[in-house]
């Protein structure tokens, strides 16, 4: 019998405060330069590598990130969001999940992004699998729309997988 794909999608949405001057902004498993303060989190706070591993784990209804890797845990204190993706692809590939398209929007007022669109695309392109093409990252900023600066790093993300069955 032949095995039937079924498709499925995933969204993830992960938000750090920024405010530690000791920890740098990593940004998709970069440290972004002359970014003057880094998350207050327990890893290393990347965002964007947090809302993409929610995204495929929420693909596969295996939870989200923190019930894999719990910030409760000394051993994943200031741990590489990079390490933990790839935890969670090796999940990911067990259950039979390939990566079809990761759509990502990373919400950021300083620093600006867009000149590490391409290596951000290439970076993620080569962890994951997939041909660049299938990697759409963007950028967006608060715009005023708060009545203070937000002093923050979100992402949300949506990936469609295809799956054995």
């Amino acid at each position: 019998m032949a095995q039937v794909a079924e498709t499925s999608i995933g969204f993830g949405f992960d938000i750090h405060r920024l405010g530690d001057a000791n920890k740098p902004l990593v940004v998709v498993g970069m440290r972004i330069p002359n970014a003057t303060s880094g998350p207050i989190a327990h890893s290393d706070g990347d965002s964007a590598i947090h809302a993409l591993i929610d995204s495929i784990l929420g693909s596969i209804a295996e939870g989200d990130i923190g019930a894999h890797f719990p910030d409760s845990d000394p051993k994943y204190k200031n741990i590489s969001s990079v390490f933990l993706l790839k935890e969670t692809l090796r999940i990911f590939y067990r259950r039979g999940g390939h990566i079809q398209h990761i759509d990502m929007t990373v919400i950021l007022d300083e620093p600006p992004l867009v000149k590490f669109r391409d290596h951000f695309r290439g970076y993620l392109a080569a962890l994951c699998g997939l041909p660049k093409e299938r990697i759409s990252i963007k950028f967006k900023h608060t715009n005023g729309a708060y009545a203070m600066p937000v002093y923050a790093a979100q992402c949300a993300v949506l990936v469609s997988i295809m799956k054995e069955r």
